[in-house]
């Protein structure tokens, strides 16, 4: 059991960690880390005395292993660092209770985290990255506002081979894009998309602000997204005077093309016109002729009007995946609230957006010597050593605003630090109220805000206003450290606030949900579960355009930080070229499932991952689908819910077009819609909705097996509360003449309500694999 658990541990890291590089310690002493599982209460100070003793039973006496302990991991996992010999180490690890004991290992910073986040390490030999060759030979097309390539790293084709030799598009020179300056080995294609704009009367060359009709990037936003899907390595990558060192895209050697038709539109009554459908549309049929492998697609209505299977763009979408091609797409930026999910058909991956475990951090040195981290939300200046003076939410009037007016606040404020320690219990940590905090503060001559914040790493880094830090977010541990100071050192408090630093792999911040990423269910066909996926979408630094109209975002240096599902899209297309390398015969609904059913329900350290919006506060299906895409694992999954045309038929039954309908949209001439009433729910997708729940109900689902040719897979059931689940048959049994076997989820009532949107799961293994498939409950 003990080396199963270590095997596990192990593929956590490979899977999850950061870039590793191994650090050459003396022969005779290293750093060990010690990983003891899940935290087994919350008393944390008797975590650490844990540690000390089981560290003690190794090392002969408290007081030595007091010397020799280098880190208490006590909050998303049990675990410590300490410095030991080999022998030790190798005690240490027989002891009872520890599951693996690993050396020291250094990380190598990186200007997007999200790669190695993902366990794409440049250094692992193993993982999939290194197999595809970085996503050599595949293409990305990117549909967006276009891009700026020019003198930009991040789309350096140096060490590219021919671009393949089934790729139809072309890279040509237009208006003032020049394709001796953008086009190369990288960026392969390149179009521009106005007519439906110009039918509308909307002159590209006349009334589009800051454009031309060409595949230029005025606005950033696709350049952002093409090099983070497939932006080119670039060391030492600078940014608003912060050092985030390497950066790379997630499939670093694919190739882009790229398809404009989203511009910035001058005296458009309506942001979304910025693009029209019936560009996107074009957009996508000519990717569709040019030959790309994965479209990404960060667009989308920004309200619920109308069927979503109604818009051009499912349309669109449906006729990319039936020519072979991955189209992932932005769940919306509508979020907390439920029901906001846009892209919601069954062809399409729509991905969720998370944070991550990194950020851009302040050094807080108390008074005492203790030096604790922060989180800033914006500028590089130190703010230095000043007082600290602590409030509490007594000084705000009705629950929101600082009283300015207040001489003897003024006081205390003027010249120093403002700690506000339960400021997340008055306002839910919400980044504007936060912001008007901070002005009030400095408005009354204050230097600086330390606030608590439940959920600090999902508020986006905000450049707009110069170099000055603005409110330095702290986590309610970190927050209690410093009131406990405070509550020491009378009027005698003083806090030194150093530079800020890029920061990855920080254990102590927690993966969460962003706030603004939209969520399930979907109003129009809320059986379809969505979002698919999550993956990394706040802060996410990558190329930007110098002309740029996102003016809250500045480009520096050729970079740029921006945050929103937008940014998530880009990332699962990476992933999906990936995965697309590795297996080129896959459908798309194939590759899908994959994603879906090995998402990552927990952060690198074992800690579920947190929505402050959800109950409980952990996310589930509505809030990220299957989990974080985890494209290592998904190249094997074991099993997959592969789609045929019956599904997609059934589909459109079940929303409601006529068989003659069908029959045009999906060239099926023997397409029949079947009379049963569960149409949506037996879609063979790897989620599972449940809806009209009674007494009794029963679906089915089909699975392939990828895997092992001889493979037998067990159930484990997680039934929503109110609910019993149980399989039949409840054992798969796959051999050289069964590689695919169709079940029955059956599923009864217990009592008379059952909770609006309950989760649950069913998950088959083999003792390998685990296809996780997520259940919801709809209300």
């Amino acid at each position: 059991m003990k080396n199963s658990k270590a095997s596990l541990f192990i593929i956590l890291c490979i899977y999850l960690c950061s870039d590793i590089i191994v650090i050459h310690a003396n022969k005779k002493t290293n750093i060990y880390i010690a990983y003891l599982g899940d935290r087994p209460h919350d008393d944390h100070h008797r975590i650490v005395e844990s540690h000390h003793d089981l560290l003690a039973s190794v090392v002969g006496r408290k007081e030595e292993a007091a010397k020799l302990m280098v880190h208490n991991y006590k909050y998303g996992f049990s675990g410590f660092s300490a410095k030991l010999t080999e022998a030790q180490a190798k005690q240490l690890a027989a002891k009872s209770g520890v599951i693996h004991v690993l050396p020291d290992l250094g990380f190598k910073p990186q200007g997007t985290r999200a790669p190695d986040y993902l366990g794409l390490s440049t250094q692992l030999p193993h993982n999939i990255l290194q197999r595809t060759n970085r996503g050599e030979g595949i293409t990305i097309g990117i549909v967006d506002t276009g891009i700026w390539a020019n003198n930009s790293k991040a789309f350096s084709d140096e060490g590219y081979g021919p671009i393949p030799a089934r790729w139809k598009g072309k890279c040509e020179s237009f208006g003032d894009f020049d394709a001796s300056q953008h086009c190369n080995r990288k960026v392969i294609g390149a179009y521009w998309h106005r007519k439906g704009a110009t039918a509308r009367g909307f002159d590209p060359n006349d009334v589009v602000e800051g454009e031309n009709a060409s595949p230029l990037d005025f606005h950033s936003h696709g350049t952002h997204c093409a090099s983070t899907a497939a932006g080119s390595e670039v060391s030492n990558v600078t940014h608003m005077g912060i050092n985030y060192g390497t950066f790379r895209g997630i499939a670093p050697r694919a190739h882009l093309a790229i398809y404009k038709p989203c511009f910035n539109i001058k005296g458009s009554a309506n942001k979304d016109d910025d693009c029209l459908f019936s560009d996107v549309v074009e957009a996508f049929d000519q990717a569709i002729h040019d030959g790309v492998d994965v479209l990404s697609a960060s667009i989308g209505v920004q309200h619920n009007h109308g069927n979503d299977i109604d818009n051009f763009l499912n349309f669109a979408a449906y006729h990319a995946a039936m020519n072979g091609i991955i189209v992932v797409a932005a769940a919306g930026n509508l979020g907390p609230g439920l029901g906001t999910m846009g892209n919601t058909s069954p062809w399409h991956i729509t991905v969720a957006a998370t944070s991550m475990d990194d950020g851009v951090s302040v050094p807080i040195t108390l008074g005492n010597n203790i030096t604790l981290m922060g989180l800033a939300t914006r500028g590089t200046e130190e703010i230095g050593l000043k007082k600290l003076v602590s409030f509490d939410n007594s000084i705000f009037v009705n629950g929101k605003t600082f009283p300015s007016g207040n001489k003897t606040l003024v006081e205390k404020l003027k010249g120093n630090v403002g700690f506000f320690p339960e400021f997340s219990k008055l306002s839910g940590g919400d980044r504007g109220t936060i912001d008007n905090l901070y002005y009030s503060v400095k408005k009354v001559g204050g230097a600086g805000v330390i606030v608590d914040v439940i959920a600090s790493n999902g508020i986006t880094y905000d450049e707009d206003r110069g170099k000055e830090i603005g409110p330095i977010l702290v986590s309610p541990e970190v927050s209690r450290q410093i009131f406990a100071y405070t509550t020491l050192c009378n009027n005698g408090c003083t806090v030194n606030l150093a530079k800020p630093q890029y920061v990855p792999a920080q254990a102590s911040i927690r993966t969460i949900v962003a706030d603004f990423s939209s969520r399930g269910p979907s109003h129009h066909t809320p059986i379809i579960i969505k979002p698919d996926i999550a993956a990394p979408g706040v802060n996410i630094l990558a190329a930007g355009s110098p002309i740029n109209k996102m003016r809250n975002k500045p480009v520096d240096n050729g970079w740029q930080i921006s945050s929103g599902t937008s940014m998530a899209t880009p990332v699962a297309a990476g992933l999906a070229a990936l995965l697309k390398s590795i297996h080129p015969h896959w459908s798309p609904a194939a590759i899908k499932s994959a994603f879906v059913t090995t998402g990552v329900n927990t952060d690198p350290y074992g800690a579920p991952i947190f929505d402050p919006s959800a109950k409980f506060g952990i996310a589930g299906p509505l809030e990220i689908g299957g989990g974080i895409a985890c494209v290592n694992s998904a190249s094997d999954p074991g099993l997959i819910y592969d789609m045929q045309s019956c599904d997609y038929i059934n589909y459109l039954c079940g929303v409601g077009y006529s068989i003659n309908d069908i029959r045009s949209i999906t060239r099926n001439q023997f397409a029949v819609c079947p009379p049963v009433k569960q149409l949506l729910m037996n879609v063979n997708l790897p989620s599972i909705g449940i809806s009209g729940l009674q007494s009794f109900l029963t679906i089915t689902r089909t699975v392939t097996n990828v895997g092992p040719t001889c493979s037998t897979y067990i159930p484990q059931i997680n039934s929503p509360p109110g609910t019993n689940i149980f399989v039949s048959p409840n054992v798969l049994v796959f051999d050289e003449n069964v590689r695919q076997i169709t079940f029955h989820i059956n599923i009864e009532k217990i009592g008379n309500i059952v909770e609006a949107n309950a989760a649950g799961s069913l998950t088959w293994t083999d003792g390998v694999h685990k296809v996780r498939s997520p259940i919801v409950v709809l209300s």
